[in-house]
Order: C-alpha cells, then structure tokens, then sequence
C-alpha cells in the first residue's frame, strides 16, 4: 500500500530538527527560496508540517531537498531513516496514482457542433458582423 502524506507527516514530526519549532524555521530556511517563501505556515505544529509536505509535494525536488537538509542537520538517524523510505515511496509513485482521489474536471467548453455555419462563424461573432453593430 502507498504512503499516504499522514504517515509522511507523523515520520517528520519524529525528527527532532523538525518537531522542535525553532530547529524547523532553520530548515525551512534552508529549503530553495521558490519553495520556503510558498509554505503557509501554521503556529499548530503538525499543520505547519503537513503545509510544508503539500509544498515540497508541489515542486520537482522539493521533498529531496527537505530530506537532504534534515540529514544536514541530524545525520543519519532512526527517524530520518523513516523519512526516506516514505518519501522515495511518494516519489517513486506514478502521478495518476497521487491524484487518483481527485475527480476529473468537467470540460465546459466543448458542446457538439451544430452545423457547418456555427463552426466558421462563432454566435457572438455573427451578431457582431452584421451591418447593424
């Protein structure tokens, strides 16, 4: 079974460089400027973790880079171990696969043509055409 982001989530709040709330602005610091300044941050600490997660989620790299830092500043542990394995899981997923609860978007804009006169010239462009406008 795929990682869901709860399990990501809960495995990064065991690292101690980012359960502890100042260890994780250093981090967050240290994260590339496109995805640090895009976070939402939250004073509840699992919500600024999992608004964190969703944003590296959002950038080629993103959750890579977090794991590299964290390995920075806690090297190797138990936890961080943890981390790695959940987050080679989420990358390693197809992408359909990471959206696969997401309900398709209707196509609004495409209605069946309803003669040859309607494909050339547009409602709006007929009334606009004619000697009267």
């Amino acid at each position: 079974m795929a990682p869901t982001n709860q399990s990501l989530i809960d495995a990064l709040l065991a690292c101690p460089s980012i359960s502890d709330k100042e260890k994780r602005e250093a981090v967050i610091d240290d994260l590339p400027t496109n995805i640090k300044h895009n976070i939402t941050r939250n004073s509840s600490g699992k919500f600024d973790v999992r608004n964190l997660v969703v944003t590296c989620q959002n950038y080629k790299g993103g959750l890579q880079a977090l794991v590299e830092i964290i390995e920075r500043f806690e090297g190797d542990s138990r936890s961080l171990q943890t981390v790695k394995q959940l987050v080679e899981s989420h990358v390693s997923r197809p992408q359909a696969q990471l959206f696969s609860n997401v309900p398709a978007m209707p196509n609004y804009f495409s209605r069946p043509r309803q003669n040859a006169k309607d494909a050339d010239h547009p409602t709006h462009l007929r009334r606009c055409l004619s000697p009267l406008c």
